[in-house]
């Protein structure tokens, strides 16, 4: 059911130079100058070819706060026209959003106590709302409506009543289009004529709940939009339609794809990425568009290097595949989305799945993704470390390849500790080929080294210590004695490799 927006209208007019306020009732009268709504002063104007600025000072009374007298503050629409001395009139246009407070009163409740984006011109929209119910009463419904006026017809209407679900209206506003889990991961999106649904989160603290909405609008939704939201509970007064946001889409034309979505992805498994879809020059998605979608790499990123033996993520349309490098997609008639799922390796870092217009007339776009862990951290030089290695075997400096999981670095630190205690003479020890940053493989010279144990680098989980030559050395006597205080402190396996320093590599491997 669509809600009447009460309206108290402020009216202001320039003639020549001189600015009019429109009284209660009718009339005009020059600034300075007021009504029940407001006071209103001309500060500056000025004209400059067909360019005419106004800059005018307001101060709101409590009685255009709201449209009920309980209420503390309310948002008002910005209506603005222009008409030039040949009688051509602009009619009015919807020009932004007011927020006007009543100092010193607190808010009446239940309110829609705050909105973000206030004013936005993309079409790929986070959109933010803040519902704060009466204190001991319960949350009993939330709205987003998305629409030129008060009008569920024809429009992005969203519904949340609770837990952890949100509702999207359909055009003529008679049933439900499709609901959406609001948990932050993407789902099979939810839309209608007007808007696609992806993704929502929701929040609850105290008399406050915050539902996120990640919405992308479509092509047929142009022009002006405003955003209205609406709020009850067990215990307040509705304050009706509160408008919170204004967004603008003037004009339309084929523009860049894209691709939303984006997240660390674990490796060698089968993801949803996102969603690939054709837009318009106002970032809008057009339906039933065909594209080719491929993923890639980024090249040389943190240490991360792809070749024939190291592979790039693979597409495909469905979770079951078949999977392949290139794919040549069309997108739904109706949502203007269609599903990008990757089949990763064991590579790690950053990639990138881009979405290109068929026939090559217009540009293509994109979006990056990482692939590997999350629970992977920097591992800093300390009292018993340095940090040798990085530029020799294609995973760059040593900022990138001393990364590791926290228990495995406590493990490695307290094996350092007590071997150092036990030889003071040797000061430090140097340390080599932890992980890269999100883990993954590295050393793309090493086409057959991640079979064995070298295998657990790409996940963080295992280290390499110096036993060749050089600054903190390990000398061949003590390596035994530092190999068993690693299996002492929970090492999986430790290793003494290339013993006899035949390839001039003798270190220690040890992995948790």
């Amino acid at each position: 059911m669509v809600r009447t927006l009460a309206i108290s209208p402020l009216y202001l007019t320039a003639r020549g130079g001189v600015l009019y306020l429109v009284g209660d009732t009718g009339g005009l009268t020059a600034a300075p100058a007021s009504n029940s709504q407001c006071g209103v002063s001309l500060v500056s104007s000025s004209g400059s070819g067909t360019t005419f600025t106004l800059t005018v000072a307001y101060q709101f009374y409590s009685a255009f706060a709201s449209p009920l007298a309980s209420r503390a503050r309310g948002d008002k629409v910005i209506f603005m026209a222009a008409q030039d001395q040949f009688g051509g009139n602009s009619g009015w246009k919807t020009m932004g959003i007011w927020r006007v407070w009543n100092a010193g009163s607190e808010p009446g409740l239940p309110l829609v106590s705050h909105f973000s984006p206030r004013t936005g011109i993309s079409a790929d929209q986070t959109l933010k709302i803040n519902f704060r119910k009466s204190p001991g009463s319960s949350l009993t419904g939330g709205w987003i409506l998305v629409n030129s006026t008060v009008d569920a017809l024809n429009a992005c209407y969203m519904a949340y009543g609770g837990g952890s679900t949100l509702y999207l209206l359909n055009d003529t506003n008679t049933g439900i289009a499709g609901s959406i889990q609001l948990t932050g991961s993407l789902g099979p999106p939810i839309s209608n004529s007007q808007c696609v649904v992806v993704s929502g989160l929701v929040s609850t603290s105290g008399d406050n709940t915050e539902v996120t909405v990640n919405v992308s609008f479509t092509e047929s939704f142009t022009g002006t939009r405003l955003i209205f939201g609406g709020i009850t509970d067990t215990v307040g007064n509705s304050p009706g339609w509160q408008p919170v946001g204004i967004l603008k889409f003037p004009s339309d034309g084929i523009g860049p794809p894209a691709v939303s979505g984006i997240s660390v992805y674990a490796p060698s498994s089968t993801q949803l990425l996102g969603y690939a879809n054709c837009k318009n020059n106002n970032d809008q998605i057009i339906p039933a568009c065909p594209m080719r979608v491929a993923a890639g790499p980024y090249f040389n990123t943190n240490g991360h290097f792809h070749n024939a033996n190291r592979p790039a993520t693979l597409v495909s349309t469905s979770p079951s595949g078949p999977f392949s490098a290139l794919i040549d997609v069309t997108t739904d008639a109706l949502t203007g989305l269609v599903p990008i799922y990757g089949q990763t390796t064991q590579i790690g870092q950053f990639e990138r799945v881009s979405a290109c217009p068929t026939g090559g007339l217009y540009p293509c776009g994109g979006v990056d993704y990482l692939v590997g862990y999350n629970d992977i951290y920097w591992v800093s030089e300390r009292d018993q470390w340095i940090h040798i290695g990085g530029n020799t075997t294609g995973h760059g400096g040593n900022e990138y390849n001393h990364w590791m999981r926290s228990v495995p670095a406590y493990a490695i630190l307290a094996t350092a500790t007590q071997f150092l205690a036990a030889n003071p003479a040797q000061g430090k020890i140097a340390v080599n080929d932890m992980s890269l940053p999100f883990g993954g493989r590295f050393d793309i010279q090493a086409n057959n080294r991640w079979a064995g144990s070298h295998f657990n680098h790409s996940l963080g989980k295992a280290v390499d210590v110096r036993g060749n030559s050089g600054l903190y050395t390990i000398p061949p006597q003590l390596l035994e004695q530092f190999r068993l205080l690693c299996l002492s402190n929970g090492a999986s396996l430790a290793l003494i490799e290339d013993q006899f320093n035949t390839n001039g590599n003798r270190h220690i491997h040890c992995e948790f």
